[in-house]
């Protein structure tokens, strides 16, 4: 929470120097703060001051000397829009007497009318006339030194080296011909298709890599001030190592035939599996549909052996029953006759419950050759329009005699007199008795 310095950008950003937490960008809109400090590339995390000069680059001095970065980096980083930032410092090498700024509770630091920047050291103020900066610095290709395998120098010279397949982690040493101010060179160094991305190395000159994967690989390193106009051409290397059989395109091959012959193997014996289980599934089927079959034919056969049954017991109770009704139709007549001469009240009375029994037997004689003609499928009807109110009512009481001596009252209850409707009476009659 200590501040050092503040400053405010045209877009209205507040930019915080702070002593130890390195650089702050507060937006007063939305009351967000972006953090920039020592692992996102600025040289220092301990601000004294900071100054924007006219080429677009933002100035700081420290404890470890003075630098300065590009303004619209610093922006973008800010914004999310950068990973890293790069900074250019200076110090004893460059004509400080002291690296050591001041800075605290007073201003230490100023920007002049023409330009240059006014910073407090140790000893003395540093002027800095910013046009005088030359960030167009010409470093030349990095050089590879040595290929170290197992403490071993293994480096011919040639632009690429083979490694055998148990030689899978190594260590590249290099170094950039730059004699001005060779502490100040930073590496930057990529396995391609091994890194994602570029590694920096700061001013550590050897690349190490262990377990790394047989192929072909390309790698890259590159030499810089830092800042990006500074940055020297990529010096490439190749490095080829040996698979082993395993890793080999041909075993992999190999391996996915034998997959593919277990597979194939496999499904032909599934199939065959299949075949075994549907022809027994077939076999179960037939057995069953010629058990059924029998079975079928053995019912309709018993079904045909009932019928033959049902119409031979059809035609004994139709012989029976005409058998039957000839003689008790000629006796009724007789009796008819009888009744018709006779004089004497007792006997007529008599042969009246002779002629009535005698007339039910031959009814019931008739509902057994109604019940043949129903079972043949030849019971027809005789409808007529009659009112069936009369009919029943006279039917009812038919019953009447039966009643009293059964000590039972019969009563007749209907709310029309009076409906008339298609009906046989024979039929009908046969129904009410029953």
């Amino acid at each position: 929470n200590n501040i050092r310095a503040l400053f405010e950008d045209e877009e209205g950003f507040i930019w915080i120097a702070t002593e130890d937490m390195g650089l702050n960008r507060l937006d007063p809109m939305t009351g967000t703060v972006a953090v920039i400090q020592k692992n996102d590339g600025l040289f220092e995390d301990g601000l004294h001051k900071m100054l924007l000069d006219d080429y677009g680059r933002m100035w700081f001095s420290s404890n470890q000397g003075i630098f300065w970065v590009q303004f619209d980096h610093l922006q973008q980083f800010a914004n999310g829009n950068r990973n890293r930032v790069h900074s250019q410092y200076y110090n004893e090498q460059d004509g400080m007497l002291n690296r050591e700024a001041n800075g605290g509770f007073q201003n230490s630091g100023f920007k002049s009318k023409d330009g240059r920047l006014f910073f407090a050291t140790q000893n003395g103020i540093v002027v800095i006339d910013p046009g005088q900066i030359d960030t167009q610095t010409t470093i030349q290709p990095v050089i590879l030194d040595d290929f170290i395998v197992d403490g071993e120098s293994i480096y011919t010279g040639d632009t690429e080296t083979n490694l055998t397949k148990n030689q899978r982690s190594f260590s590249i040493q290099f170094t950039a011909p730059f004699f001005t101010t060779p502490d100040r060179i930073r590496y930057r160094y990529k396995l391609k298709d091994f890194d994602d991305d570029w590694n920096d190395a700061g001013s550590r000159r050897e690349a190490i890599y262990t377990n790394v994967p047989a192929g072909t690989y390309q790698f890259s390193v590159t030499a810089g001030l830092g800042n990006e106009e500074s940055t020297s051409i990529e010096t490439t290397h190749a490095v080829i190592i040996s698979p082993y059989y395993y890793e080999t395109t041909w075993f992999s091959v190999t391996i996915f035939l034998l997959f593919g012959l277990v597979i194939a193997g496999g499904y032909r014996l599934r199939v065959r599996h299949l075949i075994r289980k549907e022809n027994v599934l077939e076999r179960m089927v037939a057995e069953r549909t010629d058990d059924l079959r029998s079975e079928k034919i053995k019912t309709e056969e018993q079904a045909e052996q009932l019928r033959i049954l049902a119409r031979e017991k059809n035609r004994f109770f139709a012989n029976i029953s005409h058998e039957f009704r000839t003689p008790l139709t000629l006796i009724i007549g007789q009796i008819e006759t009888l009744l018709d001469s006779e004089s004497d009240r007792n006997k007529k009375l008599k042969l009246n419950s002779v002629n009535s029994n005698g007339k039910k037997l031959l009814s019931l004689i008739n509902q057994l050759l109604d019940l043949s003609k129903l079972e043949a499928g030849k019971m027809e009807l005789h409808t007529k329009k009659k009112n069936i109110i009369s009919f029943l009512k006279n039917h009812l009481f038919s019953f009447e005699s039966l009643a009293q001596a059964e000590n039972i009252s019969l009563y007749f209850s209907s709310a029309r007199t009076n409906i008339v409707m298609n009906y046989d009476a024979d039929k009908m009659e046969k129904v009410f008795f029953n």
